[in-house]
Formats: C-alpha cells, sequence, structure tokens
C-alpha cells in the first residue's frame, strides 16, 4: 500500500492535481491515469511542458523554488534542479521524447529517491477538439 500511494504521489507531481483514474492495481503495483483540457495548439503547449519552472509548485522541490528546475526533453535528458552552492538533483530521467506529443521519465522524484520504488510517467499531449488534451499516466 505504501508503493500505491508513493506512486500515487509521483503521479500528482508530474501530471498536476488533475482527476486521477486508477487502470489496474496489483499488491506490488499500480498505474493511474490522470488528464486535463488545455486550450492551445500542441507544440506550445508540450513547449509549456518541458518548462517546469513555470507550473511546478515550489513547495515540491528542494530548493524551495520552482525557477531552479528544468527538463532537458531528449532520451536521456534531465529533468534537474539547481541547489545552492552547486548542488544539483536529478528528479527524473527523460526516456522518450516526441516534440508536440509525448514526454515519459523513468523517476524517484523526491522522497522516492531513497527507496526501492521504479516510476514511469508519460505525459502526452492529443488533439481534442477544439483544445488539445495532456494525459498523464504513472506505473
Amino acid at each position: 500500500m505504501k508503493r500505491h500511494l508513493l506512486m500515487l504521489l509521483l503521479n500528482l507531481a508530474v501530471c498536476g492535481t488533475a482527476a486521477a483514474d486508477v487502470l489496474e492495481t496489483s499488491p506490488n503495483a499500480f498505474t493511474v491515469e490522470s488528464s486535463a483540457v488545455i486550450k492551445a495548439a500542441a507544440i506550445p503547449a508540450y513547449a509549456a511542458l518541458i518548462k517546469p519552472a513555470a507550473w511546478w509548485d515550489p513547495a515540491h522541490t528542494w530548493s524551495g523554488e520552482a525557477r531552479n528546475l528544468s527538463i532537458d526533453a531528449r532520451a536521456g535528458g534531465c529533468f534537474c534542479e539547481q541547489l545552492p552552492n552547486g548542488g544539483s538533483v536529478e528528479h527524473a530521467r527523460v526516456i522518450f521524447a516526441q516534440p508536440g506529443k509525448l514526454l515519459r521519465f523513468d523517476a524517484a522524484l523526491g522522497p522516492f529517491q531513497s527507496m526501492p520504488v521504479k516510476g514511469r510517467s508519460t505525459a502526452s499531449v492529443m488533439r481534442k477538439a477544439p483544445a488539445h488534451a495532456r494525459r498523464c499516466q504513472s506505473s
């Protein structure tokens, strides 16, 4: 159950507070999905997604400042945070990036880094007339 809660928190951190649906559960894993409609074209929506400093809650950072967050949106790229005195944190590693469509992370956000858990989070931008939807799925 502790892992389920941790993965739900991971999904909320990456995907925001949109309503989440539980797609599947097992004793050691689960998959949740949340979505939000964004009134923007796919490329600008994706461009906003990869700028977490503009939308991430600073209370969920190690530095207390969302402006210290960045995403290098390419395979192997880092979702990182700069810390005072030259320190840094890797929150997630980009494992799939398709501009305007999809961004997938292998993630151990926040307290997950010290726990034996594995997480994946996918943010996809899909056409949904007249706006675009951002769908996040974590497992």
